[in-house]
């Protein structure tokens, strides 16, 4: 499957859903739905690279910024490497599993992901979890609770991509998720600043790289059209952070493969 979506809107939007309705096949209040998200602006998906091909060209001759992405390609945040138990060097992020050249890094997005059955009184610290008692039961501090309550509790951490020119495995950071022993002395308390302060090193290590943060932005007719090929929100940012990744190389007009 292959989805096309627009990297920029070269006409106004509220002149343009009747006519992108027609190509693409679409009811005109769904693509007026889908052009109120920010770009890149998911429109709809094909079965061939051939009739992807078809349909930018379509666009791109309206004027809009338009990219096809195989759905084949997209790597889910649960394959990309991890930068756990990482080292910053002169050259590169190594970790266990591979080396990461700052030259490689195209694309920093900054996004969040949501996590389900997480205790927010128990996240955000950098610090592991107490060790199981003798008796081989975890040991949890008691807390007065008023009343009982077995909805799972919602949190949402923030996540950098890392996307390569290479078209190697992007890299992933994540906020809660993370040993941050790398940063050294510049190690902080909290999660959150050792996030921060990490990011901030790789985005002057990397300085050709694209920093974008839109994808903290998720708007509500983004998830609407998404739906149809989508079973997660999670699984939309990874869709996305990579129709962004080919949005920022085209408009850098960046080599990336």
């Amino acid at each position: 499957m292959f989805l096309v979506f627009l990297s920029h809107l070269g006409r106004p939007a509220e002149s343009e859903a009747a006519p992108l309705g027609e190509v693409l096949g679409l009811d005109p209040y769904d693509v007026r739905l889908a052009l109120k998200a920010p770009a890149p602006t998911f429109l709809t998906t094909v079965a061939t690279r051939e009739l992807a091909a078809d349909m930018v060209g379509r666009l791109r001759a309206r004027g809009h910024g338009a990219e096809s992405l195989d759905e084949d390609l997209v790597v889910p945040a649960s394959r990309m490497t991890t930068m756990n138990d990482f080292r910053l060097d002169a050259d590169g992020v190594h970790v266990a599993r591979g080396f990461l050249p700052y030259g490689d890094a195209l694309a920093l997005l900054l996004a969040w992901h949501d996590l389900a059955g997480v205790d927010p009184a128990g996240a955000g610290r950098d610090t592991p979890s107490p060790p199981p008692a003798t008796d081989g039961t975890p040991r949890v501090a008691a807390r007065p609770r008023a009343r009982t309550d077995n909805r799972p509790r919602s949190l949402r951490e923030r996540v950098l991509y890392i996307f390569r020119r290479s078209g190697e495995t992007p890299w992933i950071v994540r906020e809660l998720h993370t040993n941050f022993s790398g940063l050294g002395p510049d190690r902080a308390t909290t999660a959150r600043e050792n996030f921060e302060r990490l990011s901030l090193r790789l985005r002057e290590a990397a300085p050709l790289a694209s920093y974008d943060e839109r994808l903290l932005q998720r708007k509500v007719a983004e998830r609407a059209m998404l739906g149809a090929v989508l079973r997660t929100a999670a699984a939309g940012i990874d869709l996305m952070a990579h129709m962004l990744t080919l949005t920022l190389a085209a408009q850098t007009q960046s080599p990336y493969r």
